[in-house]
């Protein structure tokens, strides 16, 4: 209505944003804290649809592995496989993690870091078949007790779940 571009309000808010963060540096750092708590949690925040109401209607999206779990098996595996060829795929990883926790506002943005986290979750469960093949207990128990240790990490986060289910209903009805 002012007449203002898409520029001139870019501009305003990009100024706005920095002023507060000017005025409030540690409030700043701890909800950089706090997104990046948010991001490595199973818990999936609503946004603008609930994840578990369509996972609830949804059969597939019931067997899937949870973020916690393809995290856990993701670290576990990063720890065991250190080889060079894959620093691309870690670094892609922290790229996009980056960009979740400085950009963006909802968790169901962080998609982007599971292309990076299965291979590293695939190279740990054959690791951990592979030791209980040779009867390596004493190794799979370690390797299983840094899954149980990043899976109970990411289980910290409690999110309450919405009941207010208007738009997935207009969603699924359409």
């Amino acid at each position: 209505r002012a007449g203002s571009t898409r520029n001139q309000q870019d501009r305003y808010y990009l100024a706005r944003t920095f002023d507060e963060i000017a005025d409030r540096p540690g409030g700043y750092l701890r909800l950089l804290g706090s997104k990046l708590m948010w991001s490595l949690q199973d818990e999936e925040i609503r946004d603008s649809h609930s994840f578990y109401f369509f996972r609830n209607r949804m059969r597939v999206l019931r067997w899937l592995p949870s973020f916690g779990i393809v995290l856990a098996l993701a670290v576990t595996g990063l720890a065991i496989h250190t080889s060079y060829s894959r620093w691309w795929l870690f670094a892609y990883f922290i790229a996009m993690l980056t960009t979740v926790v400085f950009l963006v506002i909802g968790t169901r943005y962080r998609m982007p870091l599971l292309p990076a986290l299965f291979p590293f979750a695939g190279a740990s469960i054959a690791v951990l078949i592979e030791r209980l093949r040779l009867r390596d207990f004493k190794r799979t128990a370690v390797l299983g007790a840094v899954v149980a240790f990043v899976w109970i990490f990411s289980e910290l986060g409690r999110d309450e779940p919405s009941r207010n289910s208007a738009e997935e209903w207009a969603l699924s009805g359409l």
